[in-house]
């Protein structure tokens, strides 16, 4: 299936999911940027059960996200229900622990930006 979705025309987009309800049968996935998109079961890859905080790769048809497959877990996270995950980085310049700020120009992402020095 992977090789189905790099070779199609749709882009692959990444993203974290941020909600689930019923089980795992519906949920939100957050990619950034304001743009989130909803899912329910029938669009995820076969084997996939979605936890909470996973970050996903899928693609989009009809603004509607297409064969969600799991991209990266933190190996605690499936053990412990409600872990957290720092999502922050080390900025180069500050030091300070981040959440970089994305710059898009013409929809695409072109460069982050620490949201402390700037």
């Amino acid at each position: 299936m992977t090789e189905q979705i790099k070779n199609s025309e749709n882009p692959v987009l990444k993203g974290v999911i941020t909600e689930i309800l019923d089980d795992g049968n519906y949920g939100t996935i957050s990619c950034g940027g304001g743009r989130t998109f909803t899912f329910d079961a029938n669009q995820l890859d076969p084997g996939y059960e979605p936890l909470l905080k996973d970050i996903v790769e899928f693609s989009v048809i009809e603004d509607a996200p297409f064969a969600i497959r799991l991209y990266h877990r933190d190996k605690g996270l499936a053990a412990a229900s409600g872990a957290a995950v720092d999502l922050r980085v080390k900025c180069p310049h500050c030091g300070s622990p981040v959440i970089p700020k994305a710059v898009v120009e013409d929809g695409h992402v072109t460069a982050t930006r620490c949201p402390k020095c700037l």
